[in-house]
């Protein structure tokens, strides 16, 4: 169990690894803090100078993303607590492949963009909705990319060359706009999505 006193403000954010070894919380401007799940240990403390609200753990257990109020995403070691990359951007949130490869930041610009996790580099940018992005996930496979948005759309994209594979407009049948699902799910069969 974690330590009651061990944070000043109040878990905004927690993640635990696909491993089920680690669990990750997130308070605000405090360092985030990496626990061991059996014991309730803490292992390690990844300090920042931010507002942190968006924590994910890299599905291999290597990598700590983040991101938050300071327009900076930060890249960290998982398991040296080495700080590896800041990037300045927009991000609003973030999503990591399934393959730890890669990651997305959704921006402030209609955009999202493709980073890969070893070095933070930009693989390619996303343009294409009309209003703001509200969500992006990987599909299985890491072959596509799938956004939500706020003009009532969900777009398949093409990793590699960042093509619109489809598009899903979203729609009541009255004509009424309706708001765009938070989460989106994938059930893949053969080349299907959705």
């Amino acid at each position: 169990m974690i330590p009651s006193n061990s944070y000043k403000e109040n878990i905004v954010s927690f993640k635990i690894s696909k491993n089920n070894k680690f669990i990750l919380t997130c308070a605000f401007e405090e360092p985030l803090r990496l626990w061991d799940k059996s014991s309730g240990n803490l292992i390690s403390e990844f300090k920042h100078n931010d507002m942190l609200i968006n924590v994910l753990i890299s599905p291999n257990a290597k990598y700590i993303i983040a991101s938050g109020e300071g327009h900076i995403i930060y890249i960290w070691n998982l398991l040296t607590g080495e700080l590896l990359k800041q990037i300045r951007c927009n991000c609003i949130s973030i999503a990591i492949s399934p393959d730890s490869h890669y990651f997305i930041s959704i921006n402030r610009y209609l955009e999202f963009i493709l980073y890969r996790i070893e070095d933070g580099a930009i693989m390619r940018k996303f343009i294409g909705h009309e209003s703001d992005i509200v969500y992006v996930a990987f599909t299985p496979d890491c072959n596509n990319v799938v956004s939500a948005s706020d003009d009532n759309t969900v777009k398949v994209w093409d990793i590699n060359t960042g093509i619109i594979l489809c598009e899903f407009q979203i729609y009541l049948p009255s004509g009424e706009r309706i708001a765009v699902v938070m989460k989106l799910s994938f059930f893949c069969k053969s080349e299907s999505y959705i």
